[in-house]
């Protein structure tokens, strides 16, 4: 995430949004890139939103978000 965030910040990029979803691993993650990026001067901000994907059949995984 961070190689990415820095990509587009050296390609020229005014600033980074990370559009994120609402599991506890991908903010996490996606959390520490954002403070690393942002250590190294990047202007970046994060959002959460919801996942709204959810199986059918009750033995499948049910909602992350």
């Amino acid at each position: 995430v961070l190689a990415a965030i820095l990509t587009l910040w050296k390609g020229g990029a005014s600033g980074v949004l990370l559009i994120v979803k609402n599991y506890t691993g991908d903010r996490l993650n996606f959390g520490i890139a954002l403070e690393q990026a942002r250590s190294q001067g990047v202007q970046v901000d994060m959002v959460i939103v919801g996942d709204d994907c959810a199986f059918v059949q009750p033995s499948k995984a049910g909602r992350r978000g």
